[in-house]
C-alpha cells in the first residue's frame, strides 16, 4: 500500500463505509483491507470514524460528550480523543461530508454507538440537555461500545 496521510485514508474509506451494510463489521474490515488498508489501519478507521461522525451531529445539541475514551484491550486505560489523529481528521472529514455527501455521512454516523445511545435516551423521554455520555469503550476488534 502506498503511504497515505490521514485525510486521504478517510477520503478513501468513506465510500466503503457507505457501501457496506451497517451491521456487517467483518465485511467492512474485509472491504477496507481489500483496497490496501492494513489490519491496524482498517481497525482504526472503524473505531474512530463513526465516533467522530456521530459527534458532529451531537456537538451543538446539548449532549455532554467526554473528551476521552477507554481502550479495552490495553487494560482499560483512558486516552484523550484529541491525541488520536484519525479521530481529529475524521471530525473535519465529517463536517465536510455533511455538506457534500450526506448519504455517506449518514452511513458512517449511523454506526456511532454514542448516537444510538442518545437516540435510546430520547425514545425513553430524556431531553438532549440531560444526556451525559460515558466514555466510549473501544475493544480489540474495532467495535466501539459504551463503558
Amino acid at each position: 500500500m502506498e503511504i497515505m496521510d490521514t485525510r486521504e485514508r478517510l477520503r478513501r474509506a468513506l465510500p466503503i463505509f457507505a457501501a457496506i451494510e451497517k451491521g456487517d463489521l467483518d465485511g467492512l474490515l474485509r472491504a477496507l483491507r481489500s483496497v490496501g488498508f492494513s489490519d491496524a489501519a482498517a481497525a482504526e478507521l472503524v473505531e474512530f470514524m463513526p465516533l467522530a461522525f456521530g459527534r458532529v451531529l451531537l456537538e451543538d445539541v446539548g449532549v455532554q460528550l467526554p473528551e476521552h475514551y477507554i481502550r479495552m484491550d490495553k487494560g482499560g486505560l483512558r486516552h484523550l480523543l484529541a491525541d488520536e489523529p484519525v479521530y481529529c481528521e475524521a471530525i473535519a472529514a465529517a463536517r465536510e461530508a455533511l455538506q457534500s455527501d450526506e448519504a455517506a455521512f449518514v452511513a458512517v454516523a449511523a454506526r456511532s454507538s454514542e448516537l444510538r445511545a442518545v437516540n435510546r435516551a430520547l425514545q425513553e423521554g430524556s431531553k438532549l440537555d440531560d444526556v451525559f455520555l460515558s466514555p466510549p469503550a473501544i475493544g480489540p476488534l474495532g467495535q466501539p461500545r459504551h463503558a
